[in-house]
């Protein structure tokens, strides 16, 4: 996992069309504007669309742990962890002081 600084960020749920099925469904779209700690410390920014799951079972309640994670890390300069298994479709979030969450989503 690599670790970032936070410049800004917007976390929102958004209502969609399934492509499956054509149903209503409901997700989280996280926009990160993000400074690498390792390295050339480049500015980068990051998209993640996520859903609910049996991980974390409501998009309020993704949308309450990234808001809350990111905020501290920008409020506080602590920085964060983040990761991605694309062949599973998971995200992975560590913020200072906190369990490794684990998120159903993809970096789009």
């Amino acid at each position: 996992m690599a670790k970032y600084n936070v410049n800004s960020f917007d976390v929102s749920i958004v209502n969609e069309t399934s492509t499956y099925d054509n149903s209503d469904i409901t997700v989280v779209y996280a926009s990160l504007d993000l400074q690498g700690t390792t390295g050339n410390r480049s500015r980068m920014h990051k998209k993640f669309r996520l859903c609910s799951d049996l991980n974390v079972r409501s998009v309020e309640r993704i949308e309450q742990i990234l808001n809350d994670g990111l905020s501290d890390a920008l409020n506080n300069g602590n920085r964060f962890e983040l990761g991605l298994y694309p062949e599973r479709s998971y995200v992975f979030f560590q913020f200072s002081g906190q369990e490794q969450v684990k998120f159903s989503g993809n970096q789009i």
